[in-house]
């Protein structure tokens, strides 16, 4: 069994947005490096969701509130959390999460 499979295909995003699916991991795990700009909609997803910054800076926001994020650091959304993304032009993150995570705007 093949452990790492990559299909460089875009995802579906905003046109100032880039989100490239880098590797799907076991079968389980998705990986995607997103770059641009996103002022994103609301909404909860099925699983949770690791976004790590290396250039610029990401700022997430969930009904208690905003959590900011610059190189180097990283935001954790759960499953179920009520949240939003709002990614400043040139921020470069990646983000993994688990395959057929399922969104849902709110």
């Amino acid at each position: 069994e093949q452990a790492l499979e990559s299909d460089p295909a875009p995802l579906r995003a905003p046109p100032d947005w880039i989100n490239t699916e880098l590797a799907v991991v076991n079968g389980k795990t998705v990986l995607h490096a997103g770059t641009g700009r996103l002022d994103g909609s609301w909404h909860r997803q099925d699983s949770d969701e690791f976004l790590l910054v290396f250039r610029g800076e990401l700022t997430v926001e969930f009904d208690e509130g905003p959590l900011s994020a610059g190189p180097g650091e990283a935001i954790l959304i759960g499953a179920g959390e009520h949240h939003r993304a709002a990614v400043a032009d040139g921020c470069l993150l990646l983000s993994v999460e688990a395959a057929g995570m399922k969104r849902l705007e709110t």
